[in-house]
């Protein structure tokens, strides 16, 4: 019995052995996995960072898509116009009912996007931006643009 006895303590070391073995193996296994795991979070984060970046631009560039969409429609309201030799406004289009009354725009200040009517004094002949004094226009005697536009008071 003790061959026996020997042999069965043999097996079951042997057994345990093995286990041990197999543990051993399966926490490197489980490491790797946790690691892996990290790994793939850590990506997930940075794409969510990304991802978050890119949504603001894109409200960014929708937002200012609409502006220039709005500013394109506006700019259909007005046509460049010589004023006199090298001096150009925008003058407006529309004309009728519930239509704003003839009036000319700052080119400078329209090409930038920003609107600002054009300011004239009756006796002096001269436009003035609302926004930057700088930029004036001084009118020559005859104006035949203003005259055909009806804008009394600008040199016409």
């Amino acid at each position: 019995m003790t061959a026996l006895a020997s042999m069965k303590a043999g097996i079951e070391l042997a057994t345990i052995a093995m286990e041990a073995r197999d543990d051993r193996k399966m926490r490197e296994a489980i490491g790797e996995v946790s690691r892996k795991l990290a790994d793939a979070n850590m990506g997930a984060l940075g794409m969510s960072e990304l991802l978050r970046k890119l949504e603001a631009e894109l409200r960014d560039t929708t937002a200012k898509l609409a502006a220039a969409e709005k500013r394109l429609g506006q700019r259909e309201e007005y046509a460049l116009c010589e004023i006199r030799p090298g001096a150009f406004v925008y003058a407006s289009k529309s004309v009728g009912d519930g239509a704003p009354p003839a009036h000319y725009q700052c080119q400078v200040c329209f090409d930038a996007g920003e609107s600002s009517v054009l300011q004239g004094t009756l006796s002096g002949g001269i436009l003035e931006c609302r926004r930057y004094r700088a930029h004036r226009i001084v009118l020559r005697p005859a104006n035949p643009v203003a005259r055909a536009r009806g804008l009394a008071g600008y040199g016409g």
